[in-house]
């Protein structure tokens, strides 16, 4: 219960934050963060994140918390696209280096994957 009035009166406050300022995109980073860690709505995150990107379409901390939902979900496009966009806006060596490490994790866990797929496959056919 008491988590759950914590996250209620955060999200308030969050809400407040982005009615105040409804033109500024952190407003809505902050909102969806708080979201998708404690309701773990992938959905409304996204929701709020492509907000963010309209109001700023260089908005890196939006296109990061993007590529951490759409990995969450499974959407491998929508990965790649916000990859795409997140270094086309990177300003600095951190932007960069945040976004092209997730792109490697998500490539090297791809690797991983398919490998293990490929084991199972030649376990179930060896039975």
């Amino acid at each position: 219960m008491m988590m759950r009035g914590s996250f209620l009166a955060a999200k308030d406050k969050y809400e407040e934050a982005v009615r105040t300022a409804p033109n500024t995109a952190v407003s809505y980073v902050n909102l969806a963060s708080l979201v998708l860690r404690v309701s773990k709505n992938t959905q409304e995150a996204v929701t709020l994140l492509n907000k963010a990107v309209q109001k700023d379409p260089c908005c890196i901390q939006a296109y990061i918390l993007l590529i951490q939902v759409y990995t969450l979900m499974n959407k491998e496009q929508e990965i790649q696209d916000v990859i795409k966009k997140g270094l086309e806006c990177a300003v600095d060596f951190d932007d960069v280096a945040e976004v092209l490490g997730y792109k490697y994790v998500i490539e090297v866990s791809s690797k991983c994957n398919a490998y293990v797929q490929e084991l199972k496959k030649k376990k179930t056919e060896s039975l």
